[in-house]
């Protein structure tokens, strides 16, 4: 009964401490975008406005995981598109001109997922993507729909992981 007493007392105060400041960011990134004589709308507004999304997104995603039952363990699992989570992730990205992400096939691709975990798989692939690589990095992502599979693989332009910190 502590123990749960103390999880509640914990997701309140996140509750308070993250969503408040995290909407009062989302109003403030609105009223700059409406008001033509502050600020002109630009690829740093655009950013700003999706990456805070973003967080209201996976803090929303925390909260919900918080109150499911440990079988569900937050998972909700629907028939997807995997093509068409991957756009709606790259819309965080459209706005960074110095990285080039070609998609490849997975028109008409279906499978049975997670859509939020699966988007978060593509934001970590793409984002360490673009934190560890080159200046300018390239991305080759590609659907390949085998029989009893689908094969999602990203390639980049980056020095790779190095052998010493690989799991063998």
């Amino acid at each position: 009964a502590r123990l749960s007493r103390l999880k509640d007392d914990f997701l309140d105060n996140v509750t308070h401490e993250l969503l408040t400041p995290i909407a009062t960011l989302k109003l403030a990134l609105a009223t700059l975008r409406e008001d033509k004589n502050l600020v002109k709308p630009n690829k740093y507004l655009d950013m700003s406005e999706q990456q805070a999304q973003r967080i209201a997104e996976v803090v929303d995603h925390v909260l919900h995981v918080s109150f499911v039952d440990e079988e569900q363990a937050g998972i909700r699992m629907e028939n997807s598109n995997p093509k068409e989570i991957l756009h709606e992730v790259l819309k965080y990205y459209e706005s960074n001109p110095d990285t080039t992400i070609k998609v490849s096939s997975g028109n008409g691709i279906s499978l049975v997922t997670d859509p939020g975990h699966l988007q978060n798989v593509f934001h970590n692939l793409i984002g360490n993507a673009i934190k560890y690589g080159p200046d300018h990095p390239t991305l080759h992502i590609q659907f390949e729909d085998l029989p009893e599979t689908i094969n999602i693989s990203f390639t980049d332009n980056g020095p790779g992981i190095p052998s010493k910190e690989r799991e063998s």
